[in-house]
């Protein structure tokens, strides 16, 4: 599959050129370039190594990348208390789950930390950044908060944005990002492709404008 393929939810794979859509409709405002790209998948694991390599080599040549990477601490008591998020601007590892005792029949997220953690990517979102990365659209956006306001404040500066979207939320994201989004195919290629695309359009438009 290219890179210029699109898949949208509750359709077939089709065929559609790699190139940034203009704000129409949805949360944002009209008439600016816009690279929005959604992955939705039920490999988490898979996709959040894919993406850190990824990411992690392009930072190597030089590209201004910010957001959060979902991973697993080794040290916790279970498995969703090891939960965290990797700050991609300071290689920060950040816990976002908290453990609730060993009575308790589920940990939960640390809403506390989720606020630390939107802040921080706020604080660092503003032009010049090349590439935002969102991981993931998850329970707490569908419901209307968490990383939502992010998405927008960074899609207003111009910012490309790539979102993990879990599967089960597929139709809050669709209602959300209103016919904007690109959706990839959880490949490394495809993936790379817009990545590197996004972060060289960003980079011709700010040599445009000095």
């Amino acid at each position: 599959m290219s890179a210029s393929s699109q898949v949208s939810p509750g359709s077939a794979e089709t065929s559609s050129p790699a190139l940034p859509l203009m704000f129409e409709r949805g949360p944002f405002d009209s008439g600016r370039e816009v690279w929005l790209g959604a992955i939705a998948t039920d490999d988490r694991a898979g996709l959040d190594r894919q993406l850190g390599v990824i990411l992690s080599e392009m930072k190597g040549r030089g590209a201004r990348i910010i957001g959060l990477l979902q991973t697993v601490l080794d040290d916790s008591d279970c498995d969703c208390s090891k939960l965290a998020v990797r700050d991609l601007a300071s290689d920060e590892l950040i816990p976002i789950t908290q453990f609730l005792g060993h009575e308790s029949h589920s940990c939960r997220l640390d809403t506390r930390r989720l606020a630390e953690v939107s802040g921080l990517l706020e604080k660092q979102i503003e032009p010049g950044v090349e590439l935002l990365l969102i991981n993931r659209f998850g329970k707490v956006e569908a419901e209307g908060h968490g990383l939502r306001d992010l998405i927008c404040q960074a899609i207003e500066l111009g910012i490309p944005t790539l979102v993990t979207v879990q599967t089960s939320h597929l139709d809050a994201w669709a209602s959300f990002e209103s016919g904007l989004a690109q959706y990839l195919p959880p490949e490394p290629e495809v993936v790379r492709a817009w990545c590197e695309a996004a972060v060289k359009a960003t980079v011709e438009r700010k040599a445009i404008r000095v």
